[in-house]
């Protein structure tokens, strides 16, 4: 283990491209004053540098930059936000009618389920109040089966429970701000892709393929299904009678 003074805390955060202005280092919880590679100065711990060495000004420059293209919406089209929503990796997509605006995926990490829901349900809210969509999809969970190593049919349905438990929390969301949101089966969405593959597998590779030849750009697993949930969405579900659970 490496005792930290003021030399090697100096020396290290040099290495990273940052420079301290003390000149005397206590402890990992003492306020420093700090300049970011970019330079901008800020007050951090190097306990907190060490978890996550990254400037506040940076990343606030980051989003607003990011924001000032996502806000310009396309005039006279709903925006809408597609979730493939998990309590292990979230992928989600952002549309203006059938403009992709952004699309990625989220990794939920922490030591129970109920722990991670919560994570995401900050996240969600955190996503609300970004971009602010006109209408929320979710793909809608389906009570699985799977084959034991004695060939025996068995249902998850722990699994089925906790992402029970999960679409309850977003739903919930959803329903306090008033925001109009539907539940989507994922046969909808893939049939609308063309994709009849039967092996998960299978059916998570065509639909990285087809969003990736779609818009010459490649996403992750997550992230290409929520694009194609978010495009069955826009061209589909929106413009038909089916009945969205809120009214």
């Amino acid at each position: 283990m490496i005792i930290l003074n003021c030399n090697t805390v100096q020396e290290k955060l040099h290495n990273a491209g940052w420079h301290m202005f003390n000149d005397l280092y206590i402890d990992l919880d003492q306020k420093l004053d700090m300049r970011c590679p970019n330079g901008h100065k800020i007050k951090m711990t190097m306990r907190n540098w060490q978890e996550d060495p990254s400037c506040e000004i940076c990343k606030e420059e980051e989003l607003k930059k990011e924001l000032s293209n996502i806000y310009s919406r396309v005039d006279g089209e709903k925006r809408v936000l597609s979730l493939d929503a998990s309590t292990g990796t979230t992928g989600w997509a952002l549309f203006d009618g059938m403009t992709l605006r952004k699309a990625d995926s989220i990794l939920i990490t922490g030591r129970t389920a109920i722990a991670r829901i919560v994570k995401l349900y900050i996240w969600l809210i955190k996503q609300l109040d970004l971009y602010k969509p006109d209408f929320v999809a979710i793909e809608d969970i389906q009570l699985q089966t799977f084959e034991n190593y004695k060939g025996d049919k068995r249902q998850q349905v722990v699994v089925y429970k906790t992402l029970a438990h999960l679409q309850g929390v977003l739903m919930f969301v959803l329903e306090s701000r008033k925001i109009d949101y539907a539940l989507i089966h994922v046969a909808k969405w893939r049939s609308y892709w063309g994709i009849k593959a039967k092996a998960r597998s299978d059916q998570k590779r065509s639909a990285m393929l087809k969003v990736e030849n779609k818009f010459k750009k490649k996403f992750s697993e997550d992230a290409s299904e929520a694009i194609c949930l978010g495009m069955y969405v826009v061209d589909k579900h929106l413009k038909s009678e089916i009945t969205m659970w809120r009214k």
